[in-house]
């Protein structure tokens, strides 16, 4: 009688895993959710109306989300002679920061604008709307004369 009542259990646990497979693979998880968020600058350096900034800096712009780095559009000027001159620069841009390097040392004591336009996108293709801009100042040249 034991071997009838340890088949028994066996059968039903048996059924019962079965049962619980059935159920369980039934089930779907929920699809992923579609991002429809774009993209926006969360920071960048130098900070806006920073000061003594150094003449060699790499400024940084860093987004929200990975962005396509094709999209990026990033502008740096210098006022001079009542207008303002493009600053040539160098980008590269791993995860979700793109470094844009002058490609010769800023001047001192002079007053940069740095601006990301709008048209960045993600990579679910969501344009960036806002552009953002901020300017900062570069430091004093360093007295380099020994005295005599």
């Amino acid at each position: 009688m034991t071997l009838k009542i340890r088949t028994i259990y066996m059968l039903a646990a048996g059924l019962a895993t079965l049962a619980l497979l059935q159920v369980s693979c039934g089930r779907q998880s929920p699809p992923p959710k579609e991002d429809i968020l774009p993209p926006t600058v969360i920071s960048h350096y130098p900070g806006n109306t920073q000061t003594n900034v150094p003449i060699n800096v790499s400024i940084s712009v860093t987004f929200s989300e990975p962005v396509d780095e094709k999209t990026i559009a990033f502008r740096l000027v210098v006022l001079k002679g009542g207008g303002s001159v493009l600053v040539p620069c160098t980008m590269s841009y791993s995860g979700t920061t793109a470094v844009f390097m002058p490609d010769q040392d800023l001047e001192y004591m002079t007053s940069y604008s740095a601006w990301v336009g709008s048209g960045v996108k993600d990579l679910a293709g969501n344009v960036m709307t806002n552009e953002t801009n901020w300017s900062f100042m570069t430091g004093q040249n360093p007295d380099t004369t020994p005295p005599r």
